[in-house]
């Protein structure tokens, strides 16, 4: 039996926290940190935000969220931006 259309969507999302996880020295170190989420401004881009926020509550880390828009809607201050600081950035957009 083959996965869900939902699933084959959330599991890229699921393996990027893996994989940053087993950067760090594991899930559990993840607990406390800054994870940020660039996406794009669309439906699809917004699909994995609640996947990103039940992970932040599982490992303990803080998910921050920011979209990413096109040149002809964006404004002076853009999410990557202000998601310069942190260490741990997720970009989510057309491949």
């Amino acid at each position: 039996m083959g996965l869900s259309a939902h699933h084959q969507l959330l599991e890229p999302e699921h393996a990027k926290i893996k994989f940053i996880g087993m950067k760090e020295g594991g899930v559990e170190k993840l607990k406390g940190k800054k994870i940020v989420n660039i996406y794009h401004d669309s439906a699809y881009g917004k699909e994995t935000i609640p996947v990103l926020d039940a992970q932040a509550a599982k490992y303990g880390f803080q998910s921050r969220i920011f979209r990413s828009r096109t040149r002809a809607t964006s404004s002076k201050r853009s999410g990557c931006r202000s998601a310069r600081s942190s260490r741990l950035v997720i970009l989510r957009g057309w491949a």
